[in-house]
């Protein structure tokens, strides 16, 4: 069998058990709900800086780059750092305030055994949050990199301006003020900031869903008793917020089951007597009343019932209880690359991961196969890094998918990249994307089936 047979052999095979999973579940922000990236990102800045300028008054003058602040991108707090990795964590491109750090400092503080001892500071990295290392995983942290970066620079300029070293201290501290940040918008759904811009005009800052993602819910759920599942992280009332508008005020009748403050990953993590689920008997719960302790799960959404926590093992049993089987197809789909890829992977699940950085929203992306990065034609910029011309790119940071090495001659997985390939079934832009692929029918025919196109070129 040749390569190309073998990947349509795949891609056949994928599409197939994708047709046929027995359950779905879907993450909810930026997953099966789009958000206006933009808006949002807008808004968590604000939140931020309502609270850092009391602490770091000088961020008054701070202003969102929405070309700096990039997913995927990690800030060392250690030293002061925003940092981009590839494939096998070597830090690629860094910057210090606005400044770009020389490659040869890069080598020094994370490359070099002889100067940082017997391994990287890196080392350990799993695309998770550190003492040390904080990563902009999903869309709704990627403003920190830029008042970060402000922060920084601030540093920098102050440095030098009194003839003083750095105080690295400040970036820790930076760090937990951005926690306190958090905390203060996002934990109660009726004061902070976040909610109650949301809950005023949550238009300017979400989508309604297509008629063709609903009508397709309601037909893999009659016609071939899929079970449909909502899980994500967020609180019961944004949720409910959420879904109110982006489905419709029947919401509910798209799904089987919803589950909220799953908190993903531990979600997918824990053992079957980690977390149990609590039914909720309100998406506003306030009384103790509203909180049912519960050994199981049940399927089918009521007007007032709503589940909270859990664990994947939890939720199998029942599912496997409801099929009567020992075993079930399971198909997750998120955006985040942890918590709704690397995790459920790690339970054998189907994944399908939600991609907004790949250029075509029409793309469907099968990672499972080798690269052929030859004869791409690249653009070199300032720092001796250049970027295959794929279109729209941005040039502070290059693609979220690969990066060249000029010096080298190499074209380069980024880290992010590599957890798509190793962790990821399928890669689409979008939801309404994933319902295409689920009708096209080119994709179980060999004779009309050829190699879709892949982030890395066009390498078949």
């Amino acid at each position: 069998m040749t390569k190309i047979e073998d990947i349509i052999n795949t891609e056949i095979k994928l599409h197939q058990q994708f047709k046929n999973v027995n359950v779905i579940g879907f993450d909810m922000d930026m997953a099966i709900v789009r958000y206006n990236n933009d808006a949002i990102a807008t808004l968590i800045y604000e939140c931020m800086l309502e609270h850092l300028v009391t602490v770091f008054p000088f961020l008054k003058e701070s202003k969102l780059d929405f070309s700096f602040s990039k997913r995927g991108l990690v800030i060392d707090l250690e030293l002061g750092l925003v940092l981009k990795l590839d494939n096998k964590k070597r830090v690629i491109k860094a910057f210090r305030g606005k400044s770009i750090v020389s490659k040869e400092e890069l080598d020094s503080i994370y490359h070099d055994e002889q100067v940082i001892g017997s391994s990287s500071p890196l080392k350990d990295y799993d695309g998770g949050n550190s003492a040390r290392f904080f990563t902009m995983i999903s869309f709704f942290e990627t403003p920190i990199t830029s008042v970060f970066r402000d922060f920084m620079e601030h540093q920098n300029n102050e440095s030098i301006r009194l003839g003083k070293p750095i105080d690295y201290s400040t970036f820790k501290q930076f760090g937990k003020e951005i926690s306190v940040s958090f905390g203060k918008h996002f934990n109660d759904f009726y004061t902070g900031h976040y909610y109650t811009s949301f809950r005023n005009d949550p238009s300017k800052y979400i989508y309604k869903v297509s008629d063709q993602l609903k009508n397709w819910l309601m037909e893999i759920r009659s016609k071939n008793n899929t079970k449909v599942l909502l899980i994500t992280n967020s609180k019961s009332e944004y949720c409910h917020s959420v879904m109110e508008y982006s489905f419709g005020a029947n919401f509910r009748d798209y799904f089987d089951c919803i589950i909220v403050d799953a908190k993903k990953p531990e979600f997918f993590k824990g053992d079957i007597n980690s977390k149990p689920f609590t039914k909720l008997m309100s998406f506003h719960p306030k009384e103790k009343s509203d909180y049912i302790q519960c050994p199981n799960i049940e399927l089918g959404v009521t007007q007032d019932t709503v589940f909270k926590g859990g664990n994947i093992h939890l939720l199998l049993n029942k599912l496997k209880d409801h099929f009567q089987k020992d075993q079930i197809s399971f198909c997750y789909v998120g955006d985040n690359l942890i918590g709704d890829v690397v995790a459920p992977k790690q339970v054998q699940l189907m994944t399908v991961a939600i991609i907004e950085e790949i250029q075509d929203p029409d793309e469907i992306i099968i990672l499972k196969r080798e690269k052929n990065t030859k004869n791409q034609e690249v653009q070199v910029n300032n720092e001796g890094l250049v970027e295959r011309s794929t279109g729209e790119t941005n040039y502070i940071w290059g693609s979220f998918f690969h990066i060249h090495d000029d010096h080298e001659n190499l074209s380069i997985d980024t880290f992010w990249s590599s957890i798509l390939r190793d962790n990821a079934d399928i890669v689409v832009y979008g939801v309404d994307t994933l319902v295409e692929y689920y009708y096209q029918d080119k994709f179980d025919n060999k004779d009309t089936l050829a190699p879709c196109a892949v982030v890395y070129g066009q390498g078949y």
